[in-house]
Formats: structure tokens, sequence, C-alpha cells
């Protein structure tokens, strides 16, 4: 028993840093107010080493696409080249890759990796998950229905395998993919991703599994981490026709919303950015992602205890989201935002010109709405790690 609850507690610093890590390179990666409704994953091997013979980093961000262009990726692809190269990193920055430039990147990023060389993978753009295996979708894309994924797109476990195969030790992936199908009108059967609750349970399934592949389980066990802490922010449990927000501009004190994508009327910052990345990035300005884990877990020790001794009840997880957003996130903002008569919403420009309307609201959010939102962003990050922690607890006891 003794040693259960060493693993048990010896997990929440290393997961908690691991969370704290998907918000901060989001953040880093993006000027004030430039979000789109993306989800990151962040796979680390292991702690990166100081000393290192060679890092080599290919960076990738598609934003032109034909199907719902993105107004972010390709900006924050630079911004990351640029600060990885500060880290000293070789990096090789590609912008608006077609299938061909994409899989000659990769193949000759692949030929980099080799013992003692620190690989680092970064892709920002759309993502797709068909049949349970995941693919990065790249400018030029034909896909009109499940069977055109495998040949138009980039397998994840291609990258997975290469850094595999590699055989030298320390690998990172950074996906931050945007969780719209901009072709689910084309699937039979169109999956988003965000549908949190399902995926985790799906990716317990699979990680319990004796006889599932072992790819497919590292692969589970990385998305469980990042559906964790998705289910854990307040706007991922739900939306007004606002795509959980992404569609309310909103002035966050002197940075005021600007237009990112005329096509699809998105604005940043947007109250879906703030609650993801902002809030916390002014929290915690001046600390390392070490430091606001230890900073976590030592303010919420006692109630860390009583998390991970609770039911591991997914569905209620996801409610007390929701319960914040509606009570919290929507509910003290300035001007009152009116309740939306439900519809499918693919862009801000739908719903009538949804995101247009609530500019016109004119949401000012300042210190007053800072102080309400930063106990909550904390918190829900420490409830992260500790649920994730009872999680794999559960799964290796």
């Amino acid at each position: 028993m003794r040693g259960h609850q060493a693993f048990h507690t010896a997990l929440i610093t290393p997961l908690l840093l691991l969370l704290v890590a998907v918000v901060s390179v989001d953040a880093q990666s993006r000027k004030p107010g430039r979000q789109e409704q993306r989800g990151v994953t962040v796979v680390p091997a292991v702690p990166m080493s100081p000393t290192a013979e060679r890092r080599t980093a290919l960076v990738i961000g598609n934003s032109a696409y034909a199907e719902s262009p993105l107004a972010n990726p390709a900006n924050d692809a630079t911004d990351i080249a640029h600060a990885l190269q500060q880290m000293g990193f070789a990096v090789t920055p590609l912008l608006n890759a077609d299938l061909r430039r994409m899989r000659d990147a990769i193949e000759t990023f692949s030929k980099q990796l080799r013992p003692g060389v620190v690989g680092l993978f970064y892709f920002a753009g759309h993502g797709l998950q068909v049949k349970g295996e995941n693919y990065l979708v790249l400018i030029g894309a034909r896909i009109a229905r499940d069977q055109d994924v495998e040949f138009e797109t980039v397998h994840v476990g291609r990258i997975l395998g290469a850094m595999e195969d590699a055989n030298n030790g320390v690998n990172v992936i950074i996906l931050d993919a945007c969780r719209n199908n901009p072709f689910a009108r084309s699937f039979r059967s169109s999956q988003r991703g965000l549908a949190v609750t399902q995926a985790i349970t799906d990716q317990l399934a699979i990680l319990r599994s004796p006889d599932i592949d072992p790819q497919k389980r590292a692969d589970a066990l990385r998305f469980l981490i990042h559906f964790v802490g998705d289910l854990h922010q307040p706007l991922h449990a739900t939306s007004n026709n606002d795509q959980g927000g992404n569609c309310v501009p909103v002035a966050f004190f002197d940075a005021l919303p600007q237009p990112r994508n005329p096509q699809t009327e998105s604005y940043a910052p947007n109250l879906h950015g703030v609650w993801d990345t902002n809030i916390l990035e002014r929290a915690t300005k001046g600390k390392t992602v070490d430091q606001v884990a230890a900073d976590l877990e030592e303010s919420y020790r006692n109630k860390i205890v009583r998390w991970q001794n609770a039911p591991a009840n997914i569905d209620a997880w996801a409610w007390e989201s929701f319960k914040l957003a509606q009570k919290q996130v929507y509910g003290k903002l300035p001007v009152r935002v009116p309740v939306e008569s439900p519809q499918p919403i693919t862009s801000c420009a739908d719903d009538n010109h949804i995101s247009s309307r609530m500019l016109k609201l004119d949401e000012r959010l300042g210190e007053p709405y800072e102080r309400m939102a930063v106990p909550i962003v904390t918190q829900r990050l420490a409830q992260a790690g500790a649920r994730l922690a009872l999680l794999l607890n559960q799964l290796w006891p």
C-alpha cells in the first residue's frame, strides 16, 4: 500500500508539469489574443537534456486551407521556430505545405534523428481522427470520403515511428491541431474530437486492453493526457453557437479584438482564448513551467488528496466545467450574452454572423473579471493533474 501511495503521489508533479506545458507552449506561441479553437498535445519522451550533442526540429504551420482556412497556424509556427532557434535547435520551418513538401520534410527530419540528437516535431493546422487513427491535414488535400484520408494526409504514426526507430532517447511532439473537421460533410461518421468524455472512455479502453498494438497504446496515453486537460477547461464543455467562446470577441486589458480571418469572421482576443491561455499567462508571468507546477501542487495539496480519493466520474467532471461556464465564464461577463437558438455551426460567420453580433456587445475584460477567473483556471488545472493521476493509477495500480 505504501508503494502504491508513493507512486500515486509521485505522479502529481510530472503530470502538472505536462498539463502546464500544454498551456504555456500554446500561450508562448501566440501574440496576445491570437487564438483558434485548437488543442495542443505535448508528448515528451523524457526531460530535455542540456548536454545533448545536437537539437533538430521540424516546424510546420498550415493556414491556407481551401476548406476552413485558419488564421493562426502559420504565424504560430513562425513564432515557435524562432523560439526553438533561441534554444539551440536547428529548425526546418515549413509553412502551408502540400503533400509532397510535407512528406519530403518528414523524411529529411527522420534521417536527422540518431543517437545523441534531440528531435522535436511541431504541427499547427487541421487534424483528423478517422476510425481511431490520427492524421495531419496538408494544404490542397482532396478528401471526399473516409477512404481518401489515408492518401491525402500524413498519419501521426509516421512521425512517431521515425522517432522510435531513431533510438535517440529524447523526442518531443507538439500537435497544435484544430478540432473542427473541415471535411465533416463528406464523411459518413465525422469525429470532431471534442466529445471529450467519450474520447477519454475510448482511450482508457485501449490502455486496458492487453492485446492492443503498442503504438496504439502509446497514442492512447498521449491523447488521454490531452483530453483530461481539455475536459477541465470550462469552455470545452459548453457552447452558445459560438464554438465554446471562440466567436465571442473581447477586449482583454489593453488588447482590443481584431479580425483574424475575414472568411470565417474570427476575432482575437476572444473569450475561449482568454480562458485557454491569456489568464494563466498573466497569472504566472515570469515563472517557469516547473515553478507553476510546484506552486499548483503546494496550493492545492490538501484538495489533491481529496480529488484522488474520489471516484473517477468523467461525466461529473464535464458537468463541473459546464456549470462553471454558465455561472462564471458567461455569467460574470460585463455585458450579458443572449442565449442563441441551437443550430449547427462550422464558423463564426454562421448563425447570422454570430461573432459580428457579439462584437457589438463591446465586452471589456479587466481586473474584476481576472480576479474571478484566476482561481478557477488554476484549480481546474490542478484538478486535471490529480484526476489524470487517478486514472493512471487505476490502470496500473
